[in-house]
């Protein structure tokens, strides 16, 4: 996750670009989403869930890596690892994270799965506000307006 593979669509070729700052470990299986600064000027790729070779390794942060500065950022930790599910983003500022499982033992690869129908994924489904960078129970289909930048990525890349 360190080292970033951009392709060139004008020149088409591949390059390799070293990110910086709270790298996540290498994952499979997770899903992620991108939204732009209402301005343009940067992108964010916040990814969820996955795991390492192993389950026990996995986490369920929640990660941004910020474009063009290739920086990581951690925006929210928690226990909730998942593998195999899918992210949507849901109006502007919302990632819908959708299915997937909880893998319950350590089987490289391909472990055992228990049932995701539980606490902040009831009936399957994740509700993650991308401004305040928490876990919802409910999704606000008004939640209008622009994605505005939180403070835990613009003191790490500067800007408003």
């Amino acid at each position: 996750m360190q080292s970033i593979l951009v392709y060139d669509t004008a020149n088409e070729q591949w390059y390799t670009q070293e990110s910086s700052g709270d790298v996540p470990s290498w994952r499979m299986s997770g899903c992620s989403v991108i939204v732009a600064a209402p301005d343009n000027s940067s992108y964010c790729i916040y990814v969820y869930g996955g795991m390492e070779t192993l389950a026990s390794n996995s986490d369920g942060d929640v990660y941004v890596l910020s474009l063009p500065s290739f920086q990581w950022i951690r925006v929210a930790e928690g226990d909730n690892v998942h593998i195999k599910h899918k992210c949507q983003i849901a109006g502007k500022r919302t990632m819908l994270v959708v299915g997937g499982t909880k893998p319950t033992d350590d089987s490289e690869s391909d472990p055992s799965v228990a049932n995701c129908d539980s606490g902040a994924f009831a009936n399957g489904l994740g509700i993650f506000n991308l401004s305040s960078h928490t876990w919802l129970t409910d999704y606000d289909a008004t939640d209008g307006g622009e994605y505005p930048l939180s403070s835990a990525i613009t003191d790490i890349i500067g800007g408003t």
